[in-house]
């Protein structure tokens, strides 16, 4: 029997351009030679480091969102913080803190900077299913664009960034412009739906629950990937949105099917 895969903890956000069915949300795609997720675009994030938790005093969800904060600003170069006076972290900011080599808590404390952890706003929280070699347990925030910033990807484990309305970046994947990983996917298509309504984002993300998903994939046959309060997938706490993804044709597409009750 192999041994269980270790499930580490993680963070990505979604930075928002814009308002109303205007906005736009950033996008970066993965080099093509990545080992996890090659060639797909995602939203800014990655693993949580020992460094992060140091800097949240132990404590795990303020930890998640210094990783947050610090994996956007390395791999799409936005720096959400603020300065003395509360105004957006500036390029010159940025800029500092690409030459500095000291720790990303140490560096915006050097540069008298305050990380934005209370400007991240939480709406959901997945855990990689079980069949896959690498797994996390991660943590989605929604933040607003810094003014004045220019997202730049590092060209190392970023090589494109696209900044698109939700419901543009699906006509893309549709139509194989580009690769999206489930989760980027699902969560641009709640937020097409919520822009198209009419729906502030903010109060969106405010409204959602979040407790862990662990989504269940299956490979046999056509793949499928099933979240709980699905008919195959019956849970105590079942997810406010679609119940289920179907790959056709190489593409997502979200269905819902619940228990008759």
């Amino acid at each position: 029997m192999s041994e269980p895969v270790e499930i580490r903890h993680a963070a990505t956000v979604v930075v928002v351009r814009g308002t109303g069915r205007d906005a736009e949300v950033l996008l970066l795609r993965r080099g093509d030679t990545a080992g996890f997720m090659a060639g797909m675009f995602v939203y800014p994030g990655g693993r949580l480091d020992p460094a992060d938790l140091d800097a949240a005093a132990g404590d795990l969800d303020t930890a998640a969102r210094w990783t947050a904060l610090r994996e956007c600003f390395e791999e799409s170069g936005l720096l959400l913080a603020t300065d003395h006076a509360g105004q957006p972290a500036t390029p010159a900011h940025a800029a500092a803190l690409r030459s500095s080599e000291a720790p990303f808590a140490e560096a915006l404390q050097a540069l008298a900077l305050r990380p934005g952890l209370d400007d991240l706003r939480p709406f959901a929280r997945w855990v990689t299913p079980a069949v896959e070699r690498r797994r996390f347990d991660t943590r989605f925030y929604l933040a607003t664009h810094p003014h004045g910033q220019e997202a730049a990807p590092d060209g190392f484990e970023m090589v494109e960034h696209r900044w698109r309305r939700p419901v543009d970046a699906l006509q893309e994947y549709a139509a194989s412009d580009m690769l999206l990983s489930p989760p980027t996917f699902y969560f641009l298509a709640d937020l097409a739906e919520q822009l198209e309504a009419g729906m502030q984002l903010h109060d969106w993300a405010d409204a959602q629950l979040l407790h862990p998903v662990l989504p269940r994939l299956e490979l046999a046959g056509s793949p499928r990937l099933l979240l709980p309060g699905d008919a195959d997938y019956p849970s105590q706490q079942p997810v406010s949105g679609p119940t289920r993804m179907l790959l056709v044709d190489g593409r997502w597409q979200r269905h819902t099917v619940r228990h008759a009750d």
